[in-house]
């Protein structure tokens, strides 16, 4: 059945485009990125707060200690289909933070390079769950190349 189907790939929305559904607020259009079924999600309650799990889960896997993130992380390890939310979500705050519109994401590096280098470690640790690599070692990996991309970077 697959052979015969026809892919039909849709082009992401504008702000103003999603703007244009009446029940759309700011938080929705802001952290959709253009996906009309994330704008969607972002109306109801539950997504917002997986939208404030995955910003801090973020900040912890950025900034802080193992300990601290393993403490946010548990959530990520038994909702597989909150994941892609979590990697869309990162995706957007760094985009966000490298066009300058990184209200109340201060915490992101500024550095396009820095910037650069988490995208691809973002990109590297989806890659890795999708091939079924253990949640927690992959999550660690991710944990560790960023700050020894860090510690590259200030030595630089």
């Amino acid at each position: 059945i697959r052979s015969r189907s026809q892919i039909l790939r849709f082009q992401k929305l504008n702000a103003q485009e999603l703007s244009q559904d009446e029940n759309m607020n700011d938080t929705a259009v802001t952290w959709a990125g253009g996906r009309f079924d994330y704008a969607q999600r972002l109306l109801e309650d539950e997504t917002i707060e997986y939208l404030n799990h995955s910003l801090q889960l973020f900040y912890s896997l950025l900034c802080s200690s193992p300990e601290d993130w393993k403490k946010k992380a548990p959530w990520f390890f038994t909702h597989d289909e909150w994941q892609d939310f979590c990697f869309h979500i990162w995706n957007q705050a760094l985009e966000k933070r490298l066009s300058g519109q990184s209200e109340n994401l201060e915490w992101i590096p500024e550095n396009p390079g820095r910037l650069s280098q988490i995208f691809e470690c973002v990109e590297d640790f989806r890659s890795d769950l999708n091939r079924h690599v253990d949640k927690l070692l992959a999550m660690e990996n991710f944990y560790y190349k960023l700050k020894e991309n860090s510690e590259v970077q200030q030595w630089n």
